[in-house]
């Protein structure tokens, strides 16, 4: 799945896509790289470290720190 940083801006914020669809592009954008944590957090309505725990729960690691090793 490709998601750009123009596929996120299309979206409104009181856009209706179901909670688990926003959750998977959320992830999916993060996994890729093309959301900062930031973005996928604000996209859920979530602060950096309830993210985060979201992150931990699903075992989703940093994809920056993949990519370095």
């Amino acid at each position: 799945m490709n998601i750009s940083e123009q596929s996120f801006n299309s979206f409104a914020p009181d856009a209706y896509l179901g909670h688990e669809a926003m959750e998977y592009l959320a992830l999916e954008g993060y996994r890729a790289g093309t959301l900062s944590h930031a973005q996928a957090s604000d996209l859920l309505g979530m602060s950096y470290f309830q993210f985060d725990a979201f992150l931990k729960d699903r075992h989703i690691h940093d994809p920056l720190e993949e990519r370095a090793n």
